[in-house]
């Protein structure tokens, strides 16, 4: 699995490094480094390479882990509001591949994720910071395996996901 630079870690662009383990072939597959770009976010840009490995063959039916690994935790909304780019919010669709897998369910994952900072938002504010704390714990319960980062737990954050909930 490639590594994230420290400037990486520390940017506003999100970045993410993911890999796969098929639980069939006992293998590891390294998907590569994805960033925000015009494109769309790092997430969406990780969700199409997936798509595209699968489509073209790649990667074969079965269930994977999927790692991921984020600078900062993947947008959220409450609303079924489209990004920019026209999809939903990161978290949405990664609660839908976790939840679906792709191709009709031919290709399950169960995701792992791991960031170091809330996605603030722009701009960014402890209400946008707590709207994607709770999105976080909405990949939690939808079966996602979750490593915090940083922010999670910071008072101001708390205080307006309890407006929230």
């Amino acid at each position: 699995m490639q590594n994230l630079s420290d400037n990486e870690w520390i940017a506003q662009t999100t970045y993410c490094v993911a890999e796969l383990y098929s639980r069939g072939t006992q293998q590891t597959l390294d998907l590569g480094k994805f960033q925000s770009n015009g494109n769309g976010h790092a997430e969406d840009n990780l969700i199409a390479a997936l798509v595209a490995q699968t489509t073209n063959g790649a990667i074969a039916h079965g269930t994977y882990d999927l790692l991921i690994i984020l600078n900062r935790s993947p947008c959220t909304s409450l609303m079924p509001e489209l990004k920019a780019n026209h999809v939903p919010a990161c978290m949405t669709r990664l609660i839908d591949l976790q939840t679906n897998g792709l191709g009709n369910g031919q290709w399950r994952f169960n995701i792992q994720l791991n960031y170091r900072h809330l996605y603030g938002g722009n701009p960014a504010t402890n209400w946008n910071r707590a709207l994607n704390a709770f999105g976080v714990q909405q990949g939690a319960a939808s079966g996602m395996a979750i490593m915090h980062g940083e922010g999670i737990n910071d008072v101001s954050v708390v205080i307006e996901m309890s407006k929230l909930q």
